[in-house]
């Protein structure tokens, strides 16, 4: 049971004691990397909070898939309502980059949660602010920035998240997480590597300057 005493900025005990009841009352579900976790198409009633692995939040538009941002169980281990967050709906789709572990509450239990113990629900806040902030500096970014640097903002970013230098990822799937075209996308990755940024081999992406 969590315990009401806990330090309220003392977020590690929260996250040990909140995971110890989700092996009680969490539903575990796994899924492989690719699988879809969540798609606009099946809304769940229950929230997931992740346990291992790394997922991907991508907006839906048409047949292209805009990249938001990263969920892991190190610094976000709850799936938040991103319709609820931006207060509009969102076509949003989340699919497992890595080999993944959730485990899913309903929503009626998780509200008692955080009511029952005010620490969990600042913990949760905090979490839902900085997912926020994500998704809208990557909205923004669509027109402000040159897409040479979006391109390799979230090449750097995939890698770290998935501990790897070495990214396999197809010009295609870069076009639609950065909504734009394959061929834009082909001139910015000629431009990063005449940089010296990354190195291309057999469909195949390094990172050799995170900066």
């Amino acid at each position: 049971m969590l315990h009401p005493t806990s330090d309220l900025f003392n977020h590690t005990i929260i996250e040990q004691d909140f995971k110890h009841v989700l092996l009680k009352y969490g539903n575990k579900q796994c899924f492989t990397q690719n699988n879809i976790i969540l798609s606009p198409y099946n809304s769940s009633s229950h929230i997931g909070f992740i346990t291992k692995g790394v997922i991907k939040v991508t907006f839906q538009a048409s047949e292209k898939e805009f990249f938001l941002f990263y969920l892991n169980a190190k610094n976000n281990f709850i799936i938040n309502d991103i319709n609820i967050m931006l207060e509009t709906p969102l076509h949003v789709s989340y699919t497992a980059a890595t080999d993944v572990k959730i485990y899913w509450v309903p929503k009626s239990l998780f509200d008692k949660w955080i009511t029952d113990f005010p620490m969990l629900k600042n913990l949760c806040l905090l979490t839902a602010q900085a997912n926020l902030d994500s998704i809208l500096e990557k909205l923004a970014s669509v027109n402000s920035f040159v897409l040479k640097d979006r391109l390799f903002n979230f090449l750097r970013e995939s890698a770290l998240q998935l501990e790897t230098d070495t990214l396999k990822i197809l010009t295609k799937t870069l076009a639609n997480n950065l909504n734009s075209s394959s061929q834009s996308i082909s001139r910015a990755l000629n431009q990063l590597e005449k940089e010296l940024k990354i190195q291309r081999s057999h469909k195949k992406i390094t990172i050799c300057n995170y900066y």
